[in-house]
């Protein structure tokens, strides 16, 4: 598995253009505040116009990942042809060119602060894993937002971690990655499982949708807090009030101390029921 920190201008001027658009998926952070700011003055001291982005900011992310210098490819969306060539424009204004320089500046010395915890991460996996994704690399940069994301190309995950903090966000990178590995396994559903989630209040079960997705994320998290506790050079996670609001996840967390799994196979993972 290779891990490796990574900065993407098209990131950032894809944000931009998020900024100065309104687009309603932003999570405001106060540093994204400020760099809102910045953008819409710049853009507007340029007369850039104002267009329609009313999708998902992962949706955008998806197609500039997977796009060639903001041309389309048969990964990136039809419908944000228009939206890549206008990213493109606001990336040649030479004063958005030096805000971005700025901003690579303090993202060069933040991704910097991830290299030890990736480091410690990457033989996490080694370690209590017997098998690798498909897909075995990932790439990590910080986001513009407070949102965390992994954005899928055809040979790389791109970890986006949140920027809501100055200091690395383990939980997000150590999250996206066991959904990577876990995504390898099929996990049965049991009876009992099935009548958790069918016990599940409303305003829970939406956030999911599915019975299998609720399942594959309880895992996951499951899985973060239990290894996070195994390996003294990281630091040890604790569930959040989505993740109890959940069930499942304390369910598994129950079962893998139990068990104790010295490695986790796929085929421990394709048994492994409550």
């Amino acid at each position: 598995m290779i891990v490796q920190t990574i900065e993407i201008p098209e990131h950032f001027f894809l944000y931009c253009a998020l900024l100065f658009n309104n687009n309603e998926s932003v999570r405001y952070s106060k540093n994204t505040e400020n760099l809102k700011t910045a953008v819409t003055a710049i853009l507007e001291r340029n007369k850039v116009e104002h267009i329609t982005m009313p999708d998902h900011r992962y949706q955008y992310l998806l197609s500039v990942l997977n796009s060639k210098n903001y041309e389309p490819t048969e990964e990136t969306r039809k419908s944000h042809d228009g939206v890549l060539k206008y990213v493109k424009s606001l990336s040649n204004i030479p004063e958005m060119q030096e805000l971005w320089e700025e901003n690579r500046k303090e993202l060069s010395e933040s991704l910097k602060s991830y290299d030890a915890p990736i480091k410690a991460i990457v033989s996490l996996f080694n370690t209590y894993f017997d098998f690798e994704p498909k897909v075995a690399k990932f790439c990590v940069t910080r986001n513009w937002d407070k949102s965390g994301m992994c954005i899928p190309t055809k040979d790389t995950f791109h970890i986006v971690v949140s920027w809501n903090s100055s200091e690395p966000n383990v939980r997000n990178i150590i999250h996206e990655i066991m959904h990577a590995y876990i995504d390898e396994a099929e996990l049965p559903i049991s009876d009992g499982i099935k009548t958790i989630i069918n016990n599940l209040p409303d305003e829970v079960f939406s956030n999911y949708k599915k019975a299998h997705t609720v399942v594959y994320e309880s895992l996951v998290r499951a899985l973060v807090v239990y290894l996070s506790g195994k390996d003294s050079d990281i630091e040890s996670q604790e569930f959040s009030e989505d993740d109890i609001a959940l069930q499942l996840p304390e369910k598994y967390l129950q079962k893998l101390k139990v068990d104790s799994p010295k490695v986790i196979s796929k085929d421990y993972l394709s048994n492994l029921t409550i």
